[in-house]
């Protein structure tokens, strides 16, 4: 891409300019901490705007860094707009501002549904729920809606249902690309926006403080530990099983949770050390002999703790789901999805029992992800994604309206039809759409056996133009969805 066109993006010393619509801290959520070393990485090399979600600081910002709140009706400005989502509630005004103004959106996750189940709920918009389900689901949407209010689950079996209507549908449409954290998300994405560009960016990793602060080792043979959040995805409970196990036959082990939001009942030979200022976390790091991390059902998350633990040398087992399956095999010992407790002991036993193992891939481990993430790869990536978005940003900016059966209610003289296939609003009398705006085409997908504006519709689905942008519907047919642009506009 040339200077030139690069020109209406570029600020006054020459960076690219962007927004960035994200969490920062002290929001709790792991995307708000990537977010701001994406910040310090690059802030010498793209000129960012950051819009941040109520309960953000700004002052965690880099002090050359300009900030705005996001409320509501935010409309972010029209340059290249990039948004960091995940799937946790911090997320939920991020997700709400990408539906209203469009851009490149950064999947932490590849399952948004306990973000937005929670967010309208808490909201009391059981109504935009429904629409969420509706849009992805379709004519199943009440069957999903009736089977998740079904609440006489165990937390672990309701998170595990949820993963299995990821609810991405209305995100995915609303972005014209999509960045992912590793190639398995980047997998499950690239099928839902055909003809979208997406991109597989790093996980940057802050610079462990220098000098790290004492942490006293427990008084045991081998410490092994899992590191990070806990959730009910992260299968605590097989990990203690499994180091109980071990305890059977290696004695004095003991296991610990290094971070916060782990259970709290646990044997006595186990512990957690709550939330931890980044010093102190990487320095208990450093103090254990084995890590397990056994992430199943997986979001196609990228785990930075796991980065951490295998830049810190520690040899880790991990479960073969996900972006697991995408780390070097001689960096991670990777037991069967779902993982057993079984099958953890043993891999945790290879570790503790094996100096050489040890030995051999405590260096690969740390070699890899110190490279995977460095600021230098940061920089690199993320210049990069930037000088490929301008053009795509500039056909966005375009004026444009549009209508989906499966989200907005049916015009008068129209029903909304569920059923086999897709959502449709359907028309069997004279019926009308009149444009937002003067002066545009309307596309419309549309079939059957009656005509839309003297243009006759065919049996299988088929864009129609329509110049004016009034529809005028007669006979009887199924509509899917209509766009209007300038004349021109659609690219």
């Amino acid at each position: 891409m040339s200077a030139e066109s690069l020109r209406p993006y570029l600020d006054g010393s020459g960076r690219p300019s962007a927004s960035l619509v994200t969490p920062i801290p002290p929001m709790r959520t792991g995307v708000a901490t990537y977010a701001v070393r994406v910040l310090e990485y690059t802030r010498d090399a793209i000129s960012w705007t950051v819009w941040y979600p109520p309960g953000g600081d700004p002052s965690s910002l880099p002090p050359d860094i300009q900030s705005f709140r996001l409320e509501p009706d935010t409309q972010v400005p029209a340059w290249p707009r990039i948004f960091m989502l995940g799937n946790s509630p911090e997320c939920f005004e991020v997700a709400q501002a990408l539906e209203g103004s469009g851009g490149t959106a950064v999947f932490h996750e590849t399952v948004m549904h306990h973000m937005l189940r929670f967010g309208y709920l808490s909201a009391g918009r059981l109504d935009l729920y429904r629409r969420e389900l509706l849009f992805e689901y379709g004519p199943c949407a009440d069957s999903v809606e009736k089977l998740l209010s079904r609440r006489a689950r165990s937390e672990i079996e309701y998170d595990r249902l949820l993963k299995k209507y990821p609810l991405t549908g209305r995100l995915l449409h609303s972005c014209s690309g999509a960045v992912c954290l590793n190639p398995a998300a980047a997998s499950a994405i690239s099928p839902r926006i055909p003809g979208s560009p997406v991109a597989v960016i790093s996980h940057p990793l802050s610079p462990v403080p220098a000098p790290l602060p004492h942490v006293s080792r427990p008084a045991c043979r081998y410490l092994v530990g899992m590191a990070g959040s806990g959730h009910p995805g992260r299968n605590a409970d097989i990990f203690l099983k499994a180091v109980e196990q071990v305890r059977e036959s290696a004695g004095d082990v003991r296991a610990v949770f290094v971070g916060g939001g782990w259970p709290d009942d646990i044997p006595e030979w186990a512990f957690c050390t709550g939330r931890l200022e980044e010093p102190e976390y990487q320095s208990w790091l450093r103090i254990l002999d084995a890590a397990v991390d056994l992430r199943y059902p997986d979001c196609g998350e990228t785990s930075g703790s796991l980065l951490e633990l295998m830049r810190a040398g520690v040899c880790c087992v991990v479960s073969a789901t996900g972006s697991f399956l995408h780390l070097p095999s001689d960096a991670v010992l990777r037991v069967p999805a779902p993982p057993s407790a079984n099958a953890c002991a043993a891999a945790i036993r290879e570790i503790l029992d094996n100096p050489g193992l040890r030995e051999a891939m405590s260096p690969r481990a740390s070699g890899w992800a110190a490279a995977q993430g460095s600021a230098e790869r940061a920089r690199a990536q993320w210049t990069a994604l930037l000088a490929a978005v301008p053009s795509e940003a500039a056909e966005r900016t375009v004026e444009r309206f549009s209508l989906s059966a499966a989200w907005h209610e049916p015009p008068s003289g129209m029903v909304r039809r569920l059923g086999q296939g897709p959502v449709t609003w359907r028309f069997g009398q004279q019926a009308r759409i009149d444009p937002p705006a003067p002066g545009l085409v309307a596309w419309v997908t549309a079939w059957g056996d009656g005509q839309i504006s003297g243009r006759p519709l065919g049996r299988a689905p088929s864009v129609i133009p329509v110049e004016g942008g009034r529809l005028e519907m007669t006979g009887s047919g199924d509509i899917t969805q209509v766009m209007w642009l300038p004349e021109g506009g659609l690219r």
